[in-house]
């Protein structure tokens, strides 16, 4: 179960770095300001509000495993374009 739990939180560390290194490009790209980073930020948490119930009956709706398993992968080969 630790073994799990450990390789969910290295998974984890993997999005939030993508995240950041994205955010400080921006910040790099406009000069110092954070005006790109917030639109990314926000359009993001858009995206979630928006989606987050889709894909949540979508996993409902399907056997639980493997509606989680390509939901991972998916979120796993995108994370890097961004």
């Amino acid at each position: 179960m630790l073994d799990i739990i450990l390789k969910i939180f290295v998974r984890l560390q993997g999005d939030w770095m993508w995240q950041f290194a994205a955010g400080l490009y921006l910040v790099h790209l406009a000069n110092n300001e954070l005006r790109l980073a917030a639109i990314s930020g926000f359009t993001g948490g858009g995206l979630i509000l928006v989606f987050g119930g889709v894909i949540g009956n979508w996993i409902d709706n399907n056997e639980r495993l493997k509606g989680t398993r390509i939901f991972c992968h998916m979120c796993y080969s995108v994370v890097p374009l961004f």
